[in-house]
């Protein structure tokens, strides 16, 4: 039998991914700030809603300013991903900007809480930065390499979402997760 958290992996792992295809499509037809807008703005009104129905207590006003800080960070980093979606190279965009999400949580784990990682989290980090510069060498054209730097920011951004989000949610996942 195939544990929960395999297929909680699979689903997110699904749904960000079309997310991610859909945010580069759209960002193609009306630009990567409206799509990043747009998609926003559609995840905002299903959290209130949540919010509404399971009606947990309000934290306090820190952990909420930590989201804050977060949401702003994966609005920078949505709006990054989805204008160096459109820009073409989706795969290598979506790669790159996947790697900040990785590794960025695992250095402050490491540095700010003293864990210590196993081998496989270690082979992961090695590989995704091995496949990032090998990517990332291809990189040919200016707009090539535009949509690289741009993948860049949105994978610092989106690996200081996860650090920042993680550290709100301790109040309360559900807060954090709306803030």
């Amino acid at each position: 039998m195939i544990g929960s958290g395999i297929i909680e992996g699979v689903v997110s792992a699904v749904a960000f991914g079309a997310g991610d295809f859909s945010g580069g499509r759209a960002s193609r037809h009306v630009g990567g700030m409206v799509a990043a807008a747009g998609s926003q703005f559609v995840g905002a009104i299903g959290m209130l809603v949540l919010l509404v129905v399971v009606a947990p207590p309000a934290p306090a006003v820190g952990p909420l300013l930590i989201a804050a800080a977060a949401g702003m960070f994966g609005v920078v980093g949505v709006a990054a991903l989805y204008r160096g979606l459109a820009m073409g190279s989706m795969g290598l965009v979506a790669a790159i900007s996947a790697i900040g999400s990785l590794v960025l949580p695992l250095v402050v784990s490491v540095v700010a809480y003293r864990a210590t990682l196993g081998i496989g989290p270690l082979l992961g980090v090695a590989c995704a930065g091995l496949a990032g510069a090998m990517a990332s060498g291809a990189a040919r054209d200016s707009a090539t390499r535009s949509a690289l730097l741009l993948a860049a920011g949105a994978s610092v951004a989106f690996g200081l979402w996860y650090v920042l989000l993680d550290l709100a949610a301790q109040a309360d996942p559900l807060w954090a997760l709306t803030t």
